[in-house]
């Protein structure tokens, strides 16, 4: 019983690594959002990069407004928050909370970026990043996201107005040959990665909009420059 156990899981991991090595060009390769609404001459760039984490740390989705998603994590002793390296932000902040966890301060070098005070009652104990930080018309959401069997994340950098996809960082989960999907713990996140071959990937939208809310949920087309 031991040995099945040993070879079922030694299979796994070889999966894992070979699913790794095998998308390799699409890490590699330079990508761009293909259509013709674009500028020809400055289309919103995508980027995708391996996750790399500190073994233990718990992973944030962070929503800036409705417009963008960025994400960090954080290790067992919850002072430190470490943005993925993207396009947007990069480092390691100082976490300061006060006044019982209703207040909050990240630092980052001698950058002490505006007090944010949370919005409503603390959500998680065990967690207090969790929640809405800031005041309108600027607010900041926390949410954990499980990265469990994802090893590529992709960046989308640049607004594009006319469509109802955000900017920023997303996880990626291999569905199967072929398909990627975001996990996400925001609905508007979720996304599927098409792969047709090395230098063309189809990006659909999963999720549908509130009335008030404005956008096309049109498939796009990523495209390798190489």
């Amino acid at each position: 019983m031991k040995k099945i156990f040993f070879y079922t899981l030694l299979f796994m991991v070889s999966l894992s690594i070979f699913a790794e090595e095998k998308y390799d060009w699409l890490i590699n390769n330079n990508w761009w959002l293909e259509t013709e609404l674009f500028d020809i001459n400055d289309p919103p760039r995508v980027i995708f990069r391996k996750l790399e984490l500190i073994s233990g740390g718990i992973m944030f989705q962070r929503r800036l407004r409705t417009e963008m998603f960025s994400i960090g994590y954080q290790t067992d002793k919850q002072d430190k928050l470490i943005i993925l390296k993207d396009t947007f932000y990069e480092g390691i902040y100082d976490v300061i909370f006060d006044n019982s966890y209703t207040t909050l301060s990240l630092i980052s070098g001698s950058t002490k970026h505006r007090l944010q005070n949370r919005v409503g009652k603390q959500e998680n104990k065990n967690y207090p990043l969790v929640g809405i930080w800031g005041s309108l018309p600027y607010l900041t959401e926390y949410r954990i996201v499980d990265p469990k069997d994802c090893f590529i994340y992709m960046e989308i950098k640049n607004q594009f107005p006319t469509w109802a996809i955000r900017e920023g960082t997303y996880l990626l989960k291999q569905i199967d040959e072929k398909t990627f999907e975001t996990v996400s713990s925001f609905p508007d996140g979720r996304l599927r990665l098409t792969v047709e071959n090395e230098t063309r990937v189809i990006l659909t939208p999963l999720f549908t909009l509130p009335k008030d809310e404005r956008g096309r949920l049109d498939p796009l087309i990523i495209r390798c420059f190489p």
